[in-house]
C-alpha cells in the first residue's frame, strides 16, 4: 500500500513510476514501517531504526536526484521520451504499470 502512492507518479509521467517512484516508494515503505514499529510500542533496536532511517534518506535521496535529472538534463529527456514505458499512453496501461511496479516494490522491502 505505501509503494502504490509514490508510483501515482507514472500517471503524471509513465517513465516516472520506474526512476522516482522507486525512489520514493523506498522512502515511504521506510517511513510507514519506523511509524508502524512506533504506534504499536514495539522496541526499535538501535540498528534496525538505523537501517530504517537509511532507507528513508536513500529514498528521498534518489528520488530528489531522478526528479532533478528528469528535469536539468536535456539528453535524458530524449532518452526517457524513447524508452518503451513512455509508450504507455491509455489509461489502462498505466494503471498496470503503477500497480505491477508498486508490487515489485513492495515486494522488494
Amino acid at each position: 500500500v505505501l509503494s502504490i502512492i509514490p508510483c501515482c507518479l507514472g500517471f503524471i509521467n509513465p517513465v516516472y513510476v520506474f526512476s522516482v517512484g522507486y525512489g520514493l516508494s523506498v522512502a515511504a515503505q521506510g517511513a510507514g514501517l519506523w511509524a508502524l514499529a512506533c504506534a504499536s510500542g514495539v522496541w526499535v533496536p538501535a540498528l534496525c531504526a538505523a537501517h530504517l532511517a537509511g532507507a528513508i534518506f536513500y529514498g528521498v535521496r534518489l528520488g530528489g536526484f531522478l526528479y532533478w535529472r528528469s528535469i536539468k538534463w536535456a539528453e535524458w529527456g530524449k532518452r526517457a521520451k524513447n524508452s518503451p514505458e513512455a509508450k504507455a499512453q491509455t489509461v489502462w496501461s498505466r494503471i498496470a504499470v503503477v500497480l505491477c511496479c508498486a508490487l515489485l516494490y513492495a515486494f522488494m522491502c
